[in-house]
């Protein structure tokens, strides 16, 4: 049945289908072997909380494309359990047992904590500072390194308002918990979506905060 398959928007891939992940795992591996890509980096969506399929396709694209080469995934934000079984959530973001999950078939993890109905630029710093703390906890026990996402899109939309979500409150939320961990292994950077939105001011706070 459909609904025991939860599956993503419609028209997007169904990765209960062996022949669809089959194809998707071929190209990967076409791009190392035939290409020579030091890696791989999936964006599948929309993966609901602990679905098998996605799961299976990262352990058949790891077999497909060896140990040696880097397999990279974005993925959704962290919600608690509590929130995430809500009936008007449905299981749409990921919880921390299954980032582990994730993390134990991954090298890297690129998280899209933005779209985050955040309605002020202070709540968005808080947010995430908190997906980083959250995240990182869902990575401990493995080598994954975990790149923090943050949005420069000018977009206005329900779950994006770029007064609130821009490159200095995100910058501001990752700085304010790198700051105040002693130590965290896994977080290795920022990635910044979409960078061809980003303006010259948006550049120079991100050369400032990186003390670049």
């Amino acid at each position: 049945m459909e609904s025991e398959r939860r599956l993503g928007i419609d028209g997007w891939v169904d990765l209960s289908d062996v022949k669809t992940r089959a194809h998707i795992v071929a190209f990967a591996a076409d791009l190392i072997t035939d290409a020579g890509f030091d890696g791989v980096h999936l964006d599948v969506e929309t993966v609901h909380d602990g679905d098998p399929h996605y799961l299976a396709l990262l352990e058949e694209t790891r077999a497909a494309i060896g140990d040696g080469a880097v397999l990279s995934v974005a993925s959704a934000y962290w919600l608690p359990g509590a929130v995430n079984r809500l009936p008007a959530v449905r299981g749409y973001k990921w919880n921390l047992a299954y980032y582990r999950q994730v993390a134990a078939r991954v090298d890297q993890i690129v998280t899209m904590t933005y779209d985050s109905v955040m309605p002020h630029p202070a709540l968005y710093r808080l947010w995430i500072r908190e997906q980083a703390r959250a995240i990182s906890r869902g990575l401990a026990h493995s080598n994954t390194e975990l790149l923090v996402g943050i949005s420069a899109s000018r977009e206005r939309t329900l779950t994006h308002r770029p007064y609130a979500e821009n490159v200095a409150s995100g910058l501001d939320g990752i700085c304010a918990y790198v700051g105040g961990a002693s130590s965290d292994p896994h977080i290795a950077g920022v990635a910044l979506y979409a960078a061809w939105e980003a303006t010259e001011e948006n550049w120079q706070y991100w050369a400032c905060a990186l003390g670049d």
